[in-house]
């Protein structure tokens, strides 16, 4: 499912090194970070409170 506030593909290519680790080691993340950048911007661009996100954003909590 996606939102009108969700990147594009292109869009995510020209930010996602920043969220590239400096470090290589150590446990892969638990979310992916194009998810929890589209779960923001759902956020301010919805004008919602974080508490009120749909469970299918990392740590939604549903309403």
């Amino acid at each position: 499912m996606t939102y009108p506030s969700d990147l594009s593909d292109s869009e995510w290519r020209m930010i996602t090194h920043h969220f590239e680790p400096k470090d290589k080691r150590g446990s892969s993340h638990k979310h992916d970070k194009k998810l929890i950048v589209n779960s923001i911007l759902y956020v301010v661009k919805g004008g919602i409170f974080w508490r009120m996100l749909q469970k299918i954003f990392p740590l939604g909590n549903g309403l």
